[in-house]
């Protein structure tokens, strides 16, 4: 497990290291929405979890059980994303505004002192002077374990607020989007134009959504929307069409739009001699939303959010 948890650790602390400095002042410190940590204070949050790597280099000793026994049980409790978890005082991050070269420093000193303790200590120590909530006294793997579920967790929550702070500006200019259906082949399709083309892909399940009381269980590991975006460019996804999906409809132009005017006003203009599909409406996600067909047979989406 040591030799396939190091390029793990690396792989989730580049990522971290990478999303946080491609972000300026004003980005890192933006809150995306209400009741959201910005982006810096999930990685002063990260940073402030891993001082727990000095207390593991001194308070340590033997233990007859197997040093991974509790790896599973970990694993599966950080990796489940449907369930909320509240941060204990001592690491939850600060309410002031957060240098980000101070931040990568400081991440950077701490993720190289982890990969080093991995490489170097003997990790099927226990550490007794530490309690663990509802796990008692952890091994030093199983310390190094939770590190990384606990960085993978926060890094998917660091990708949807990288993703709503860099396409904000969708609010204020008018944009037209690419947007692709698939029959459940979303996640595949988009991971393989992220191989292609880069950018920061952020992927939500059907289940993971307040849409998931309305569709058939075996529906709720599909991908009911997606984004890619890198730089300027943005492709969105979904397989929310299921066997719908057919040649016409799998591309659809969604126009992504400033106003209540404005929407209204492209609605109404391109669905002229066309068929409306799903009326201008209030979304679950908070936007105005609706879809026609023109009477070129092309599919559109409006989308207008005012958040």
């Amino acid at each position: 497990m040591k030799q396939e948890l190091q390029p793990t650790l690396e792989r989730l602390f580049n990522e971290l290291l990478s999303t946080l400095g491609s972000l300026d002042e004003k980005q890192i410190n933006t809150v995306p929405f209400d009741c959201s940590w910005t982006a810096a204070q999930v990685g002063e949050h990260l940073s402030k979890s891993y001082e727990v790597i000095e207390a593991l280099k001194v308070q340590a000793a033997p233990t007859e059980r197997p040093a991974d026994e509790k790896v599973e049980t970990l694993k599966a409790m950080f990796l489940n994303r449907d369930v909320k978890m509240k941060s204990p005082d001592f690491i939850l991050p600060s309410e002031k505004s957060i240098s980000p070269e101070l931040l990568i420093k400081d991440l950077t000193t701490k993720t190289n002192s982890i990969i080093q303790f991995l490489k170097t200590e003997d990790l099927s120590l226990a550490c007794p002077a530490i309690n663990f909530p509802g796990f008692g006294h952890l091994t030093r793997m199983e310390w190094l374990c939770f590190i990384s579920y606990h960085t993978e967790r926060h890094l998917y929550q660091l990708r949807n607020i990288y993703n709503i702070i860099t396409t904000k500006n969708l609010n204020t200019m008018t944009q037209i989007v690419a947007y692709l259906n698939f029959d459940g082949r979303a996640r595949e399709a988009m991971s393989f134009y992220q191989q292609c083309l880069g950018g920061e892909l952020v992927m939500q399940k059907i289940s993971e959504s307040p849409m998931a009381a309305q569709m058939p269980s075996e529906m709720g590991p599909r991908i009911l929307h997606s984004s890619l975006t890198k730089n300027g460019l943005t492709i969105m996804g979904s397989d929310m069409l299921g066997a719908k999906t057919s040649t016409g409809n799998n591309v659809m132009l969604c126009m992504m739009c400033s106003s209540d005017e404005e929407v209204n006003a492209f609605f109404s203009a391109l669905a002229a001699g066309g068929k409306i599909d799903e009326p201008l409406h209030q979304s679950f996600w908070g936007a105005t939303f609706g879809k026609i067909i023109d009477k070129f047979g092309i599919h559109w989406m409006f989308n207008y959010s005012k958040n």
